[in-house]
């Protein structure tokens, strides 16, 4: 804002007295008026200058404000618009965190069930090794046994019967526990599958 220029005081000068001398008497002269130093023309424009901003600022305000609104309420529209996105997002990820989550848990009980089931395929598989083994040394020590050719004969020929018998049975033992195993593993899969993707 320009500082408004303030005129000086104006000067007066003092009144100046003739010389007088002592021989002559001079008569006076008459007396002038005194001189008055004009100061320069104050300027005051840049006052006037200073107040109309004022008066036209009001009514620029009011127009401001007036094409202000639809800007404030684009703001608050989107403020709003905001802060439901970020609402809904947090709702979305802890429903999808929890059905992870879900997902993880029966991903670890199918895991533990391959695992169980790993164990009892192998512990099977040792028992069936143990029970074949030990029919193969009963078989070779009937074979020693034997007192003919005959004997011997009819001995192979139980023998490989009773393996073929004992080879039905376990493997449809070995077909069971396979089934169960692979149940035990991908229902926990398949109900975290269904989970995960149910909405």
């Amino acid at each position: 804002m320009p500082k408004a220029v303030v005129a000086p005081k104006p000067v007066v000068a003092a009144p100046v007295a003739p010389k007088v001398e002592a021989a002559k008497v001079v008569a006076a002269p008459k007396a002038e008026a005194p001189k008055v130093a004009l100061a320069p023309k104050a300027v005051i424009a840049p006052k006037a200058a200073v107040v109309a901003p004022k008066v036209a600022a009001a009514p620029k305000a009011a127009a401001t404000g007036d094409l202000m609104k639809p800007f404030a309420a684009f703001q608050e529209q989107v403020r709003n618009t905001t802060e439901k996105s970020i609402t809904e997002i947090r709702t979305q990820y802890s429903t999808m965190k929890g059905k992870a989550e879900a997902a993880t848990d029966r991903l670890e009980e199918s895991l533990q069930a391959a695992q169980a089931g790993s164990r009892s395929f192998g512990m099977k598989m040792f028992d069936l090794f143990r029970e074949q083994t030990n029919a193969n040394l009963a078989h070779v020590q009937s074979l020693f046994g034997a007192k003919s050719l005959e004997d011997a004969v009819k001995l192979q020929q139980t023998y490989v019967s009773g393996q073929i018998a004992a080879l039905q049975v376990q493997s449809k033992e070995f077909a069971a526990l396979a089934q169960k195993v692979a149940t035990d593993v991908v229902e926990p899969a398949k109900a975290s599958m269904v989970v995960a993707f149910k909405r």
